[in-house]
């Protein structure tokens, strides 16, 4: 009984409120009737908003037309939104842009607001920057917030006024304490960089939080980063993760690709490809070309590598090879008009490119032929660039070899080698790398296609050498310092080595954590430890990294490299270039330092030695138990 009497008052009230809605409505017509302007534009507008009444655009723009007609602006600028958006009338923006001059003249702040909008894109009048700023500066001053976010915009960016930064942020500021979510990302980038007023990163991140609060997806974006960096506020990782997912659930990309690293493992997150993926596919889907190519490889070759941007650290993950996926991806990619800018033109050749191999993998040769036709140019680009690089590859050890059987070089100096050996050498790795690169990335694991491609490289280079060195009346085995040494030198050096290694490399993790200097993996550490490799391939990598590696780095390095340097200058001297060479080809910054200082002691232990034997079997030993140690933690 008692539910039925609350049933029964709830259903009296809402009758009663409806009839004091349907008095009200019949009221404000009979008011119109008369001709009052006001009660006719509240009754346009309600007919084109459906407030208490069916909504019927023709009927709005009757009624506004004719409070408009007598000069009222507020009816005069809802009659504009009618004409610019062809609601209840064929769509006239020059109708509209006469309209909301007509209002704002009287004053109007939202009429002068459109006015400034209408000046900025040349909507029913031409293009005028200056004209715009005028009219958004009006409606500033009434207090409207958007005008006063565009003021401020046009006074950061220099459009249609002089360059004003600290008035951008006074008009950035006003718009903000209305609560305003833009304005208060817009201040908040200010303070973070600097922009107009005093730096300061906490005033940012405080700004960023208010703006992210309210659903404001760039600041949901960068309050992450706040927490990720550790700006204006101490380094959280799970409100970084919190943040770069509502931005991400936003379809931002950019937290896309973060909540990505991070469902890769990134920082210590449980792995799980599959929100990896499908936080990846999102911003793809959503028109990211970055993304778009990053899934086509992911799915092509089975890996995915990204970087994390907050620490610029590189994240790979594992995922299942899927050649539909990876042609869908490719073809989007390929056909991005994202931006036209040099970044986004290489995403769309390299998109074209694994496009056709996946087709070609997939041995859909109508697919091709369809691709070829449907990206001409950035295929023909690839195909020619490449057929001409290698031409050109040929051409350039043509030239050499033919340098040195027609010239002296290297004759009369001390020993075999000579300087010139050292420019030939880089001349012929930096095409061969380009042209290996290409045949092996799209077919082979990134790690694989690395050992394979220094195989190939290097072990060129020493078969060039060799007919070079030959050709100068010297023996491969003297040329490269292929001496026999005895055991017991050998296990001196191999002990002294490890000693040295493990001291040096824990004072310089030491000495780096006390700096709070950030050391970043290696790539090959990060793919060996990212269990993306199957157990055959892990074989393949551990002989090849272990053994035919270290021992044509060594050939080249301290056989070719240390002794063309060490022909002309001071063993030192040649020790220091040969072993910076060395580091450098690593592209590890945060190891130089211990890949230079190892690179040394192979240099020096041949200069005693006389023996390559003995940086040989260093290295190999060195590289068989860092990949030991890598893949028994992972």
């Amino acid at each position: 009984m008692k539910y039925l009497l609350e049933i029964f008052l709830f259903s009296f009230i809402s009758l009663c409120l409806l009839a004091d809605e349907k008095m009200d409505f019949d009221k404000l017509k009979e008011t119109a009737e008369t001709g009052d302007a006001s009660a006719q534009c509240e009754l346009g507008i309600s007919y084109l908003k459906g407030a208490g009444i069916p909504r019927d655009e023709e009927k709005a723009f009757e009624w506004l037309s004719e409070a408009a007609a007598s000069g009222h602006a507020r009816a005069q600028y809802a009659l504009a939104i009618c004409y610019e958006y062809g609601k209840g009338v064929a769509k006239d923006e020059k109708k509209a842009f006469d309209l909301y001059m007509r209002s704002a003249e009287q004053g109007n702040a939202k009429s002068q607001y459109r006015l400034g909008y209408c000046y900025s894109k040349g909507l029913g009048v031409g293009k005028n920057e200056a004209k715009s700023f005028e009219w958004y500066m009006k409606a500033a001053e009434q207090e409207n917030p958007g005008a006063q976010i565009w003021v401020a915009y046009y006074y950061e960016n220099g459009i249609g006024v002089a360059v004003d930064l600290k008035s951008a942020v006074n008009w950035y500021s006003k718009a903000a304490e209305k609560g305003n979510a833009t304005a208060q990302y817009d201040l908040a980038v200010c303070y973070e960089y600097g922009k107009g007023v005093a730096k300061d990163e906490k005033k940012a991140f405080e700004l960023y939080a208010k703006a992210a609060g309210q659903g404001h997806v760039s600041a949901q974006r960068e309050l992450g980063s706040c927490y990720a960096k550790g700006k204006g506020v101490a380094v959280d990782r799970m409100k970084a993760f919190e943040w770069f997912g509502k931005a991400a659930d936003q379809k931002d990309a950019f937290a896309a690709n973060q909540m990505a690293c991070y469902y890769f493992g990134y920082s210590g997150f449980k792995t799980n490809s599959d929100k990896a993926m499908f936080y990846l596919e999102t911003a793809a889907d959503n028109g990211a070309s970055d993304a778009q190519m990053s899934c086509a490889i992911a799915y092509f070759n089975g890996y995915c590598i990204l970087v994390e941007a907050c620490s610029n650290s590189t994240v790979i993950g594992h995922v299942p090879a899927n050649l539909d996926k990876s042609i869908k991806y490719a073809k989007m990619g390929a056909g991005s008009r994202e931006n036209c800018c040099v970044g986004h033109r290489a995403i769309r050749y390299i998109s074209a490119f694994i496009l056709v191999a996946g087709q070609l993998k997939k041995g859909d040769l109508k697919e091709v032929v369809k691709a070829a036709e449907e990206f001409p140019a950035m295929l023909s680009i690839a195909f020619f660039g490449y057929i001409a690089l290698s031409i050109g590859f040929i051409l350039l050890v043509t030239v050499i070899y033919w340098i040195y059987a027609k010239s002296s070089m290297g004759r009369g100096e001390s020993g075999p080698w000579c300087l010139f050996d050292l420019f030939s050498l880089f001349l012929i790795l930096l095409p061969l790398a380009l042209i290996t690169q290409v045949v092996l990335l799209l077919p082979f694991h990134l790690l694989t296609c690395g050992v394979i491609q220094m195989a190939i490289m290097f072990g060129f280079c020493i078969v060039f050498f060799a007919v070079v060195v030959r050709d100068r009346g010297a023996s491969f085995k003297d040329a490269f310092a292929l001496k026999g040494v005895s055991m017991r030198p050998l296990l001196a050096w191999t002990l002294m080595f490890f000693i040295g290694a493990y001291l040096f490399e824990l004072a310089y993790l030491r000495g780096c954590g006390l700096l709070e200097i950030k050391l970043k993996p290696q790539l090959v550490a990060e793919l060996l430890a990212s269990k993306s490799l199957s157990g055959f391939q892990l074989a393949f990598v551990f002989v090849m990294s272990a053994l035919v590696i270290p021992v044509l780095e060594e050939l080249v390095f301290r056989g070719i490299i240390y002794q063309s340097l060490r022909s002309r200058m001071r063993p030192w001297i040649a020790i220091c270039i040969s072993s910076a060479i060395f580091a450098s080809m690593h592209m590890s910054l945060s190891f130089f330092i211990v890949l230079f200082a190892m690179g040394a002691v192979f240099a020096y232990s041949l200069e005693k030695t006389k023996s390559l034997y003995v940086p040989i079997c260093l290295h190999c030993l060195n590289n068989a138990a860092m990949i030991a140690i890598t893949v028994g933690m992972r």
